[in-house]
């Protein structure tokens, strides 16, 4: 088995404004804080869709030290929803090469690069609450992490929803099936 080497560097940095400065994603009563309502309201139902079927196929999604965490990384040649995601959340894109892996796709050991981005804490939830009622394979594992930021998860209901802006989202990540 070969080894894969990686060298990457931050093509994007998100502009520093930080949701943290914001507050947290809910109030006391369990309600959304208004200030985040901006960032939502970047994305159309069809995007939501979209990403859902995105990250159900190629990112992933994690509870890290307490902390909800999507990673969502793409082959430079087909990585617009990684720039889409990272400009509506002001997210940072790292640019990243890899040599050395045998894959389906570069079956020669040649070079490849991909475009990646990355979102915790209050920003991750805020992205797993507008996705949740469009995923398909990855529901159960969000509506966990989900319970360790909700009490009543009685919204979050585990019935699934099929759609072609979700089925697009999903042959883009996955590329056959």
């Amino acid at each position: 088995m070969s080894k894969q080497s990686r060298k990457a560097v931050i093509i994007k940095k998100s502009t520093g404004n930080a949701f943290y400065k914001f507050g947290p994603l809910t109030n006391g009563e369990g309600k959304l804080n208004e200030l985040y309502l901006p960032f939502s309201k970047k994305f159309t139902f069809d995007d939501l869709k979209y990403f859902a079927g995105m990250l159900d196929g190629d990112g992933h999604i994690s509870l890290k030290n307490g902390r909800a965490s999507v990673e969502l990384e793409l082959e430079e040649k087909d990585a617009f929803p990684v720039a889409f995601l990272a400009d509506a959340l002001d997210l940072s894109v790292q640019y990243s090469v890899r040599s050395g892996g045998k894959t389906i796709q570069n079956k020669d050991r040649k070079k490849t690069s991909s475009l990646r981005t990355f979102v915790q804490g209050e920003k991750a939830y805020m992205l797993l609450c507008m996705i949740f009622p469009f995923l398909l394979e990855k529901k159960g594992v969000v509506r966990k992490i989900l319970a360790t930021k909700f009490s009543n998860l009685d919204f979050f209901s585990l019935e699934k929803q099929f759609s072609f802006a979700y089925l697009a989202g999903y042959a883009d990540a996955e590329g056959s099936f």
